[in-house]
């Protein structure tokens, strides 16, 4: 084997250039979907912005304003606040170490899929990457340009429903009565 060719087979054999190719590949493959879902995402926010605004006015209209406030004087009550804190370092930990682990599984997977996808395009089962993005840009701009138009005008009315909401919350939450304490003269 040539030198060229030993230098070539080891940079493409090293687990970051096969982990990069991996994640190129999941790129590709979302972008790919989310350009073929793209025509349905209109109609999808509208239905979600609807029943959200259902919900947060029944959620509203339930509200007790007594239990409320006993809710929130318990809630941030300063022992219970204070006993939280003293857990923030050891749960922070946790979640890091979590996070690590996460992140070595997903290093792993994007490796071996990049393994893959370089074993199919050299023995020519797969497109290179490149063909695939030309592909993948064509799908979106595509679908950009034929659901703009549909985008603008759900966010138009997600605005008018939000609105609406907020009105019909400011009507059921009033703020709660203040009981006003006698002045005492002192004589």
């Amino acid at each position: 084997m040539s030198v060229r060719t030993e230098i070539r087979k080891a940079v493409t054999e090293t687990p970051a250039v096969m982990a990069a190719v991996g994640a190129t590949e999941v790129a590709v493959e979302r972008v790919r979907k989310a350009a073929a879902d793209a025509g349905q995402l209109p109609d999808q926010v509208e239905a979600r912005v609807t029943k959200w605004q259902a919900d947060v006015e029944k959620a509203v209209g339930s509200i007790d304003p007594a239990y409320l406030q006993k809710f929130l004087a318990k809630t941030f009550d300063p022992k219970t606040l204070q006993s939280g804190v003293k857990e923030v370092p050891a749960l922070a930990l946790a979640r890091v170490m979590e996070a690590a682990g996460k992140v070595e599984h997903r290093f792993e997977d994007l490796t071996d899929r990049g393994k893959k996808r370089l074993q199919g395009v050299a023995t020519g089962e797969a497109a290179p990457i490149k063909e695939a993005a030309a592909e993948v840009e064509q799908a979106v701009v595509g679908g950009a340009k034929t659901t703009g138009a549909a985008v603008k005008r759900s966010a138009a009315a997600a605005r008018k429903r939000t609105a609406s909401t907020k009105a019909s919350a400011a009507k059921v939450v009033e703020p709660a009565e203040t009981t006003e304490v006698p002045e005492t003269t002192e004589g």
